[in-house]
């Protein structure tokens, strides 16, 4: 004996069993999880008007409560509407309608049917190795939460962490969600399928995995020094991460233009990571140096899952060494410049007599030039009538024998 679920409603259908009575529902299609949609139903030859009846949804002749009537409204004798809901779980296909009474029943065979969900579409479609990407996915006649269970992966290979999506998943419309992709370093360029596992639906080779993105060297203050000076200079990266914490680390090195081997003539003693995106080097170039141009290169160096990994980047034509004056350069460790951070003043010492004196941000643009009144050794610098903003700059002083260029921190 059939067992039926239904759903009541408050209506009539006078006349039901006469011939010729037929029914049609619009939309005639579904989706699991769909909510509260607006729905018809259609007869020909029918009476409906207010009484007590049955709307019963049958798959394979077994009547199912996986679909929901509410808020029916008899329009006319042809004609009703309301709203319908399916739960996450039903099955796939066709399902059959029937409308009954105590006397009659008319059978839609086939009359409704619960789609496949799939994805349709995703954005964007390529990211690089080592991106971070926010990604839209558009799928079709599916409603229910984005499942935890979703990844990419390449057909042939069981690795599902190198292209990680990531929570939260938001919820645009009906269609649409919004989430993060992760792409590792190690990623292996090409093709990649999604899937979710909700239901196991797939998109082939829906993203690609392109090389790393670039990290180049964008600015280095200063750019230029004399044969025979020591001195820091900064160096500003992009799509960097740097962390200043052991096991990480950086290094670098010049080159003559041209030639892939480091001059020994010009040398970079030691780093020091300042920021995400910059970090400082001590440069010293020796009195036979070449001049020219000069290559700046750097390798960062990081742990991920026990595994030493890193980067690096390069600027072509990025450092000049220019001719010695003959004259002894200025001893780095004979100017002082404090204190160091300073607020207010800053005192400059030389053992020469200084002649001029600029500070320059870490891009390279000059904030401050000043020519002191007198020849004098010593300089009080004014930084609250500069009124330069708090950060890291660099004071370069001038004298008869040379410069020297020091890193100061105003706050």
């Amino acid at each position: 004996m059939r067992i039926k679920i239904f759903a009541y409603l408050i209506l009539a259908l006078a006349g039901l069993g006469v011939h010729g009575q037929t029914i049609s529902l619009t939309p005639n299609n579904g989706y699991r999880g769909q909510r509260e949609k607006p729905f018809s139903i259609t007869g020909k030859g029918t009476h409906f008007s207010q009484g007590a009846h049955i709307i019963t949804f049958l798959k394979q002749g077994a009547s199912t409560n996986a679909i929901t009537l509410t808020n029916l409204i008899i329009v006319n004798d042809t004609l009703m509407s309301g709203r319908i809901s399916i739960v996450s779980n039903i099955p796939i296909g066709s399902y059959d309608v029937q409308i009954t009474n105590n006397e009659d029943t008319i059978t839609l065979t086939n009359g409704f049917t619960i789609n496949s969900p799939s994805i349709s579409s995703i954005t964007p479609k390529s990211g690089k190795r080592g991106e971070t990407v926010i990604m839209y996915i558009t799928t079709s006649n599916f409603s229910f939460p984005l499942s935890n269970d979703i990844y990419f992966y390449q057909e042939g290979s069981s690795n599902y962490n190198n292209v990680q999506v990531t929570e939260p998943h938001r919820r645009i419309n009906d269609s649409v969600w919004q989430t993060n992709v992760i792409i590792a370093e190690e990623a292996s360029a090409g093709l990649y399928t999604l899937r979710i596992n909700t239901d196991s639906f797939i998109l082939k080779n829906a993203f690609t995995v392109t090389g790393a993105p670039a990290r180049p060297i964008t600015n280095i203050t200063p750019n230029s020094a004399k044969q025979g000076n020591t001195l820091n200079i900064s160096i500003t990266c992009a799509n960097t991460s740097f962390i200043n914490n052991p096991p990480y680390g950086i290094s670098a090195g010049l080159t003559r233009n041209g030639s892939n081997t480091t001059d020994t003539n010009v040398r970079i003693l030691a780093t020091h990571i300042t920021s995400y995106t910059t970090f400082d080097a001590t440069v010293v170039i020796y009195p036979n140096a070449p001049l020219g141009l000069y290559d700046i290169s750097y390798s960062y160096f990081y742990r991920e899952n026990l595994i030493t990994k890193s980067y690096g980047g390069t600027k072509t034509n990025a450092f000049t060494v220019t001719p010695s004056t003959g004259i002894k350069e200025v001893d780095l460790k004979a100017t002082k410049i404090y204190p160091n951070p300073a607020s207010k003043q800053v005192t400059i010492e030389s053992k020469q007599n200084i002649e001029n004196i600029m500070v320059f941000d870490v891009t390279g643009k000059e904030m401050a030039h000043k020519t002191p009144e007198r020849e004098t050794q010593m300089y009080e610098l004014n930084l609250t009538d500069l009124a330069i903003p708090k950060g890291i700059y660099f004071i370069k002083v001038v004298s008869h024998d040379g410069s020297v260029t020091k890193k100061i921190i105003i706050e």
